[in-house]
Formats: structure tokens, C-alpha cells, sequence
């Protein structure tokens, strides 16, 4: 994982990229120097940093959000993504999204 390169193509300095994934600034900027980031923690960086990728295209593609999910994510309650899946089947908005980041937004 080329952290430097990924974590530059998103536009995150190492202190956004740390608040952002619960990872101290310190060990980022060890891995970067290393080139390797610990297994357990790959995957929760990559997440990371996809998801400013899809946040930032999103924003810029002129999409409205969808004022349903804005309001479930609010909800730190687990069970609110059930709610959360049964509301994607349906939402015109949400299909849009979806629909463009999997044509604009590089597979994590």
C-alpha cells in the first residue's frame, strides 16, 4: 500500500487523515516512511481515504443529498442500518449517487 501516494490523491494532510481514521499522526508518518501499514489497519485507511474520494465527488457532481440518509447517519443507534438498506432499495436520489460513483469513483 503506497500510503504517501493515496493519502496525496485524496488531498488529506497526515494530521486530516489521522482524525479521520482514528490513527495517530506519529504511526501514519512511520508507515509512510516504511511503506507498510500493519494488516490490521489497511483496510480502515483504504476505507478512509476512498470514502473522501466519493465525498468529494459527490459534492462536486451537482447531486442532491438524500435528506433520508442525512438523517440516519445522524443515528448512532446500530439498528439504524437496517433502515438504512431498506431506504436505499427505494430512493431515486440514492440510486443516482450510487450509480455515479461506481462510473467516477475508483474501486477501493
Amino acid at each position: 500500500m503506497e500510503l504517501s501516494r493515496l493519502r496525496t490523491e485524496a488531498g488529506l494532510t497526515i494530521d486530516e487523515l489521522a482524525a479521520l481514521s482514528d490513527v495517530p499522526a506519529e504511526d501514519l508518518r512511520q508507515w509512510e516512511r516504511d511503506a507498510h501499514v500493519p494488516r490490521r489497519h489497511r483496510i480502515a485507511v483504504r476505507w478512509t481515504l476512498w470514502s473522501v474520494k466519493r465525498d468529494r465527488a459527490l459534492e462536486a457532481s451537482g447531486l442532491p443529498e438524500c435528506p433520508v440518509i442525512a438523517k440516519l447517519s445522524e443515528d448512532e443507534d446500530p439498528a439504524v442500518a437496517d433502515a438504512i438498506a431498506e431506504h436505499l432499495e427505494t430512493c431515486e436520489v440514492c440510486e443516482a449517487r450510487s450509480a455515479f460513483v461506481l462510473q467516477h469513483v475508483e474501486p477501493m
